[in-house]
């Protein structure tokens, strides 16, 4: 379809801020363009029209041209397809509709594989590796993120510059003039084009080969194939294609122990002032005409024997998870999103076999993609309401646990209030709290929810009472049999029992809290994940205390107030999100089991077999801890610049059928069982399962 056929009273946006966003508009001169969009620009206009963020443009168009070349557009629709309402209409820039396309399954490079990669070595005597993007991962999506963290640093310094900016800018002036430029050019330039002394040049390369050292991981699958190339006599020669310096590539590989080279190229020292491809044929001819090239360059033509590998960059772009990339909203994200990706397309061929989808098959794996950015997004809003003195942070036990060793980590940074690790639980608070008629009929109220549980062991449950003198059957049963109003009043007839028992608790869990010390405090405060306020409505009622409540998100009766907040939202209860957040209460436990009661002498009496499963918690959490120390090594400033919500969310998402799949041994491993109730928070949040 040609675009100038589009409807005149049609409202149309544009996706892009280049040379092919301005060709379109010259070509719309007729129809009425709304406007550009961006996701990454600090500009306001373009070419006379308006930039939008994409959510922002959707409620304002009725279709979209992503001003891109074909396969490039193709890749912008799954990146945003995720944000796009069923109204609006896609089309790349000959006009070709792109709604109701799956372009993850006709990518060449899923035929490729490693036993081919194998096999080409094989039959080859030098094996030629490029050393960035094909041996090593780059754990950020854009260097211009780098070059933010690299200037935070040299502030630290003492050096006050616009780094990031110089470098971008110094980095498209040399592409312009079709030179990529070693790292002593880059930084010729730099001087002379923002008259910076020598100094401060000298402070600035350091930095950057300081940093950029940090942020590169190997590919084990490439190893593997090096390995196999040294045990079958092959000659190895490794090809820098960046700008560093040799004495810093040569470091780089020394401390990630990967010195196997037999010889050692860097492409800017090679005396060929022509493109790359010349470059590498130099390298070829002089290794020999049996030799192979594995390279990450897929504009690269030597008229050689090579084997290309994707960068773990691109595999996004061709992955069901590009939608990440357009949820990212800073540069904490997008250090978060390539963290993410150097390591779960660390392996070039791992999403071959499902054209373009990932396996989830490992906790650790889970954790740090799917969990650790709700999680740190929602510790960082804790701590940004919490900078009052003489507060204490009330970590609820189990669900809080985790959370509590996150906003501690922190602690270690910055002055934050008091955390304490408070052990209470749903069942206890509510036990606790009963003293009228009223409160026993509020809980008989809910007791459907309860059908399968023996009456005797719904009353234990729930009242904390043993009655054998109780019908031994089912709750569903008495219900159907006899109605909710004859089984409360079975239950009204051990009402004396019942308020005996929760003044003893009560007086348990009440000296348990004195002992806490908390009178001091101004402000006290509940953390919780998910919840509907039992907890906390129980707490207030028998503690008589000014007690206010943090959530993840809330749902049922209970609204954000002047008490209670929520970091995300109030979830309705057919709400899907709350699933997902259901499944994190299991992600963040701890190992203990649910607590039953205090004891007379504070001793802490759990639900017997409530534990978790033990492993699986550690992997998760050891996932999110690992992450976090990463990223904090490399500079990543969490509280100056937190996670977005929205990527937080997006990433918890990819637990989705439609985005990723996950292993049957691992799902098992979310399986509970309540008295007779199997339950599997992975299942119920829609992920797609295979064995």
């Amino acid at each position: 379809m040609d675009l100038r056929t589009l409807k005149k009273d049609e409202r149309i946006g544009i996706y892009g801020t280049g040379k092919n966003a301005k060709r379109v508009l010259e070509t719309l001169q007729q129809q009425n363009v709304i406007g550009f969009i961006s996701e990454h620009t600090e500009s306001a206009y373009f070419a006379g029209k308006r930039i939008y963020q994409i959510g922002e443009i959707v409620k304002k168009v009725d279709s979209i041209i992503i001003a891109a070349m074909p396969k490039s557009a193709v890749i912008i629709y799954n990146r945003i397809i995720n944000s796009i309402p069923s109204g609006v209409t896609l089309y790349d820039m000959s006009g070709r509709c792109l709604n109701g396309i799956d372009s993850h399954f006709d990518e060449s490079y899923w035929d490729t594989s490693y036993l081919k990669l194998l096999s080409a070595i094989k039959t080859h005597e030098t094996i030629i590796i490029d050393i960035f993007a094909s041996l090593l991962a780059g754990s950020f999506y854009k260097k211009e993120d780098v070059w933010a963290l690299i200037e935070k640093e040299l502030v630290n310094d003492g050096l006050s510059i616009p780094f990031c900016e110089w470098r971008t800018c110094i980095e498209k002036m040399l592409i312009d003039r079709g030179n990529d430029g070693d790292i002593d050019a880059i930084y010729q330039s730099l001087e002379k084009e923002y008259a910076v002394s020598l100094e401060v040049v000298s402070a600035c390369k350091a930095k950057e080969e300081e940093i950029f050292s940090k942020c590169f991981c190997p590919r084990k699958k490439i190893l593997e194939a090096i390995s196999y190339a040294k045990s079958n006599k092959k000659r190895i020669v490794f090809v820098s294609n960046a700008y560093f310096s040799r004495p810093c590539v040569i470091n780089l590989l020394k401390n990630l122990d990967l010195d196997l080279y037999d010889e050692l190229y860097i492409l800017s020292e090679i005396p060929i002032e022509k493109n790359k491809n010349e470059k590498y044929k130099y390298i070829i001819n002089k290794e020999g005409y049996k030799s192979l090239l594995i390279h990450s360059n897929a504009t690269l033509s030597v008229r050689s024997d090579s084997f290309f590998v994707m960068s773990v960059q691109e595999m996004l772009e061709i992955s069901s998870l590009v939608f990440l990339v357009e949820k990212t909203r800073n540069y904490t994200d997008r250090m978060v999103l390539g963290y993410i990706i150097a390591r779960i397309y660390n392996d070039p061929f791992v999403l071959n076999a499902t054209s373009g989808k990932y396996i989830f098959s490992s906790a650790k794996v889970f954790g740090y993609t799917c969990v650790a950015p709700i999680v740190l997004c929602y510790v960082i809003w804790i701590i940004e309401q919490v900078r009052e003195k003489d507060t204490a942070v009330l970590f609820a036990s189990r669900d809080g646990y985790f959370l509590k060793k996150v906003y501690d980590f922190f602690g270690k940074k910055i002055s934050l209030p008091t955390s304490i690790y408070f052990y209470t639980s749903r069942m206890a608070a509510t036990i606790s709290s009963l003293n009228t008629v009223h409160d026993i009929e509020k809980l008989c109220s809910k007791a459907s929810d309860y059908a399968k549980f023996n009456l005797q062991a719904y009353v234990e449950y729930r009242f904390g009472i043993k009655c054998s003198n109780l019908p031994d059957c089912s709750v569903g049963s008495i219900l159907k049999k006899y109605g909710q109003q004859k089984m409360l009043s079975m239950i009204l007839k051990h009402k004396e029992e019942i308020f005996v028992n929760s003044a003893m608790q009560r007086e348990n869990y009440l000296a348990y809290i004195e002992a806490l010390k908390l009178n001091g405090f101004d402000k006290l405060i509940l953390v919780d994940l998910v919840t509907q306020g039992t907890t906390y409505n129980a707490l207030i009622k028998f503690w008589r205390t000014d007690l206010y409540l943090f959530a993840l998100a809330l749902h049922g009766k209970i609204k954000t107030n002047t008490k209670a907040q929520a970091c995300l939202a109030n979830l309705a209860d057919d709400d899907m999100r709350r699933y997902l957040f259901l499944m994190l209460e299991l992600c963040l436990s701890s190992r203990e089991g649910q607590l039953q009661k205090i004891e007379r002498d504070k001793k802490l009496k759990f639900v017997p077999a409530s534990e978790y499963d033990g492993e699986l918690l550690s992997s998760i959490q050891d996932g999110i801890s690992e992450m976090l120390r990463a990223l904090d090594k490399l500079g990543v400033d969490f509280l100056a610049c937190p996670l977005s919500k929205e990527f937080a969310m997006a990433t918890l998402s990819t637990i989705f059928w439609k985005n990723s799949y996950f292993k049957k041994a691992l799902v098992d491993r979310f399986t509970l069982f309540d008295f007779d109730t199997r339950y599997n928070s992975l299942e119920y949040a829609g992920c797609e399962i295979i064995d």
